[in-house]
């Protein structure tokens, strides 16, 4: 991010969609190695659609 330059905000159920597709069964292990224009106390969650379930990439990696 230039210098001078504003992080727009975030609201809490701002959504971006990710759609991931595998190939063979498993434990999948998803984490986060660094961020870009996010505010640092900013949590970044994925949530598993089928389980209605959140993880906090920030705090952990989400296996699945």
């Amino acid at each position: 991010m230039a210098e001078g330059e504003k992080l727009i905000p975030i609201n809490i159920e701002d959504e971006m969609p990710l759609f991931v597709k595998i190939e063979s069964a498993g434990i999948y292990t998803l984490a986060l190695k660094n961020t870009v224009n996010f505010p640092e106390d900013t949590p970044i969650y994925l949530k598993d659609n089928v389980n209605n379930t959140y993880y906090n990439l920030k705090a952990a990696p989400a296996s699945l």
